[in-house]
């Protein structure tokens, strides 16, 4: 199957923006959703007009199945937000509760939403990890790892349902969360890479809805 529709997940972050600049000129429908970066989200309208775009929030059921009340045959999750700590159990609750709303319950809920509906058409998720190094670890990577081990248990229901799914480990990325941490932590990182290299990786997995599981090191 040919996909046409996609919700991106995160489209106002570097790599959904990049996504944005690879699929310009493909015939595909792009639905995206944001949180709260407003003024992105009006450029993005400014430079991509047929890109549709939802202000949602994240942690709300109703705002979620607002989101995906219309069909699509393609998502894409690269949503994020940065933790900085100097140790794992550096966090407030309300870090915690953020972090996991974004990372966790969202990741999950707009899954379950897409599939959950009776004329659902879905037949591929791209979902971009965060396969960081070692040096960095916080309540974000943490959070992040569990996304990754809830795809491969969400993955035994998904594929009885024809939905095929790439996981993208990227490492770092050249985006404003990595310019974050690399002004924090002093990051020296000589593979780092672009967010078109991770877009162009994206695109071509959303043309692979045979596969029914993959893993893919950007």
């Amino acid at each position: 199957m040919e996909i046409k529709k996609i919700l991106v997940v995160g489209i106002t972050g570097g790599i959904g923006n990049a996504f944005l600049q690879e699929t310009a000129n493909q015939n595909l429908q792009i639905t995206g959703c944001f949180n709260k970066d407003l003024e992105k989200a009006e450029s993005i309208i400014s430079i991509f007009p047929s890109v549709q775009l939802k202000q949602i929030d994240l942690s709300n059921q109703s705002s979620i199945d607002n989101l995906t009340e219309s069909n699509f045959d393609g998502l894409l999750y690269v949503a994020g937000k940065p933790h900085f700590s100097e140790n794992i159990f550096d966090f407030t609750n309300a870090e915690l509760s953020e972090q996991f709303n974004l990372n966790v319950y969202s990741f999950i809920a707009i899954i379950n939403s897409v599939v959950s509906k009776s004329n659902c058409s879905l037949k591929k998720i791209v979902f971009v990890s965060s396969d960081i190094p070692d040096e960095i670890k916080s309540i974000y990577h943490l959070t992040k790892v569990i996304q990754e081990k809830a795809i491969e248990i969400l993955k035994v229901e998904l594929n009885r349902r024809g939905i095929s799914i790439s996981v993208i480990k990227t490492g770092w990325v050249d985006t404003k969360m990595y310019a974050a941490y690399q002004s924090r932590f002093n990051i020296l990182s000589e593979s780092v890479k672009q967010p078109s290299d991770i877009a162009k990786i994206c695109l071509t997995e959303f043309q692979d809805t045979t596969t029914l599981f993959k893993t893919v090191t950007a």
